[in-house]
């Protein structure tokens, strides 16, 4: 996603999901996720992410609260992380995704991404 978004709610970034199994036993999922990123609004918006694990988000998670980058009034590209996790879980498989959100009228640039998925047993 090398070019501009802004737009409301959440949205699964492109190629940034994946699927893990966890066999027989409980297991922690632990995902990382990197970028360069910037995010721009003359207004001081805010620019989140969140990793779901199906439906729920792993942790720590505080909804739109949490700024992945504060946006500024001109353009910085910055090296950003967010290690996040969830479980214990039992056995099945669950879709992981990362997906953004933009605050105030903030815009969201974003590219030269990683997205690591681990599962560890509880």
């Amino acid at each position: 996603m090398d070019d501009t978004a802004a737009l409301a709610g959440w949205h699964t970034i492109p190629g940034m999901s994946t699927t893990v199994s966890v066999g027989s036993g409980r297991a922690l999922i632990l995902t990382r996720f990197t970028s360069e990123t910037a995010c721009t609004d003359p207004g001081g918006g805010w620019c989140s992410i969140r990793i779901l694990v199906g439906t729920k988000p792993a942790q720590p998670y505080e909804g739109t609260d949490n700024a992945y980058l504060n946006a500024s009034s001109t353009t910085f590209y910055v090296s950003t992380a967010a290690d996040r996790s969830f479980g214990p879980i039992g056995t099945g498989k669950y879709k992981v995704r990362v997906q953004y959100n933009t605050n105030g009228n903030a815009e969201l640039w974003i590219d030269d991404m990683s997205f690591t998925v681990q599962t560890v047993a509880a």
